[in-house]
């Protein structure tokens, strides 16, 4: 199993992105994709996991190095209307959670954080679920078309 930190760099380098560039991809700091490059950060917040796996192409288990007998892995990648799709319901997911004067956690209202840690379950959930049901339902003869 490939180790974390080697995961993001032999990617990002396969790209040839800098670590610049993939910092603004993902919305962060370039010294933090330096720590994630040396492992000195090794918890990763579930939003930057899910935005460094769209910047690089990978899913998220494959970000988080769980590969070992993962079938996400060999799963089709999500295209840009995919993405997009995605986003659209997660956008209206979260105007009705924020709306949602009922939410509770614990018996107290739902944090911003709380809200935005279930949307980006939501994400990878959905994204996983498409890549499923591609895999699942397209035609034989069109499966390579879609590995281009």
């Amino acid at each position: 199993m490939e180790s974390v930190k080697n995961v993001i760099k032999n990617r990002r380098c396969e790209l040839g992105l800098t670590m610049k560039e993939l910092a603004i991809r993902v919305g962060v700091s370039e010294g933090t994709i330096s720590r994630w490059e040396s492992g000195e950060i090794s918890n990763m917040r579930r939003s930057a996991i899910v935005k460094l796996a769209e910047a690089l192409n990978l899913s998220p288990s494959k970000i988080m190095g769980w590969t070992e007998n993962n079938p996400a892995d060999t799963l089709p990648p999500l295209t840009q209307k995919d993405n997009k799709n995605i986003e659209k319901i997660v956008a209206s997911m979260r105007e009705r959670l924020v709306n949602e004067e009922g939410l509770m956690f614990d018996g107290k209202p739902a944090s911003p954080e709380a809200i935005q840690s279930i949307l980006d379950a939501m994400t990878v959930g959905m994204g996983i679920a498409k890549q499923r049901n591609k895999a699942k339902y397209t035609p034989k003869k069109y499966r390579d078309k879609n590995k281009e």
